[in-house]
């Protein structure tokens, strides 16, 4: 093996030392997204949103929440549950009751008329 040139170890080592700063900005920003400010490691597996979506807005079927409220009350990323939000409503397993505010489906009558449709 030939002995490395003295400007090519320096090189060398300063690519060492930009790597592990990248890594440790890396794993920094990693730890932020499921770590809070308690210190408590959280991950909530992306696949588990949608029935806890479902399940807490079925708890409380007279109220419409907020993107932001209802990734609090899961104690999940609002990037992560937004997407959801719309899958949901799309598919007809949720309500937009209005721009920006979902909630749990409503009874529907046999005329298709919810009880929110009815005015006494």
């Amino acid at each position: 093996m030939p002995v490395p040139k003295p400007e090519e170890v320096e090189e060398l080592l300063s690519d060492l030392k930009d790597a592990h700063r990248k890594l440790a900005e890396l794993e920094s920003r990693w730890e932020s997204f499921f770590t809070h400010p308690e210190g408590n490691v959280v991950f909530v597996p992306v696949q588990n949103l949608k029935p806890r979506i479902i399940e807490f807005l079925e708890k409380r079927p007279d109220l419409g929440f907020n993107l932001a409220s209802i990734a609090t009350a899961l104690d999940a990323n609002e990037n992560s549950v937004g997407p959801y939000l719309s899958d949901l409503a799309k598919e007809g397993k949720i309500e937009r009751r209005e721009r920006g505010l979902y909630g749990a489906l409503r009874p529907k009558h046999s005329d298709g008329i919810t009880d929110e449709d009815i005015p006494f």
